[in-house]
């Protein structure tokens, strides 16, 4: 998944965070319509995410804070996840909430108005589809 962001260290440090197990993977830079365009690449192997940071106007003349990007992730234990991030100096969004029958979730956004939200599902068994 690509994301764009106004400052990449930012988002970066959030997710280290929130997934200490994560690093940096890669980075670099190319040019976009003149632009420099400088990304990087942060997970774990199994879950990766790009990062890239540029120009935001070139996209979204109206601001980046028009345009809301929500990340969805499985955590083993909401209780550790506040924790660190509550260290790491992050400020929870919401009030940990159900998700139905199928566990719990919180929010928290980081400094480029990305919202995470983290489910501790109660069972690692997978819903059957509706078709």
């Amino acid at each position: 998944m690509n994301i764009t962001v106004v400052d990449i260290q930012r988002s970066v440090h959030f997710l280290l965070v929130a997934f200490p197990h994560w690093t940096m993977r890669a980075r670099g830079q190319y040019e976009w319509q003149n632009i420099a365009v400088y990304w990087v690449h942060v997970g774990d192997g199994s879950c990766n995410l790009a990062l890239q940071s540029t120009a935001i106007e070139v996209y979204y003349p109206q601001g980046a804070n028009e345009h809301n990007t929500c990340l969805g992730f499985a955590v083993n234990s909401l209780s550790t996840l506040k924790n660190r991030l509550a260290l790491g100096g992050y400020n929870i969004e919401s009030q940990v909430e159900q998700v139905g029958n199928q566990g719990l979730r919180v929010f928290y956004r980081d400094e480029n108005n990305i919202s995470y939200e983290f489910v501790e599902y109660a069972t690692s068994d997978a819903l059957v589809p509706i078709v």
